[in-house]
């Protein structure tokens, strides 16, 4: 019969109730160092007598409940901190790439290509309103919207609207076909 490494570990030895008491008292700041051992240890109950009730159970095991579910609020408060942290900076990395654009043909390409990748979602476009004079050129990835489709979308003396998306009312190409417009 083989036998594996772990067989070949010795098992460490028992410690005794007697040499944990004498480790504590040789280092009484170590449970102040190390406060979570507590968390799972029972406390004594008070004996005072046949006619007295002692609260003090019941109230360290409500304590033990309260910072229990803070500790994991506060790790949830934690990690939402944190992706707060990482979205503005792709938020502040994708405006530098905007600011930074030379021409528009340049921001069509940081808009196309970068800035779906730098803010972390599946697509982003660029939409213009043509004007009633002349039609638009065409250019590959900007999205030409008829004469006030944005007013339309915006509502009447309004410069933004948080919306979120839903069919369009007019022909969108690209990747997200038919999904241009925002509901307001």
């Amino acid at each position: 019969m083989s036998r594996s490494p772990e067989d070949a570990i010795a098992p460490a030895p028992r410690l005794t109730a007697a040499q944990v008491v004498d480790y504590l008292k040789r280092h009484p700041t170590f449970l102040m160092r190390h406060p979570e051992l507590l968390d799972g240890q029972a406390a004594p109950a008070r004996k005072q007598g046949e006619s007295v009730v002692d609260l003090q159970q019941f109230m360290v095991e409500k304590l033990r409940r309260d910072l229990s579910r803070l500790r994991g609020l506060q790790d949830e408060l934690l990690a939402n901190s944190r992706d707060n942290l990482s979205t503005q900076d792709r938020i502040h990395r994708a405006a530098l790439a905007l600011l930074g654009a030379e021409s528009f043909e340049h921001l069509i390409e940081i808009v196309t290509t970068d800035l779906a990748v730098l803010l972390d979602v599946d697509v982003a476009g660029l939409c213009v309103e043509a004007t009633a004079h002349a039609a638009p050129r065409t250019v590959e990835g900007v999205q030409v919207l008829p004469p006030g489709a944005v007013d339309g979308l915006l509502g009447p003396d309004r410069e933004v609207c948080c919306a979120t998306m839903r069919k369009a009312t007019w022909p969108c190409s690209g990747r997200r076909r038919g999904w241009c417009a925002p509901t307001p």
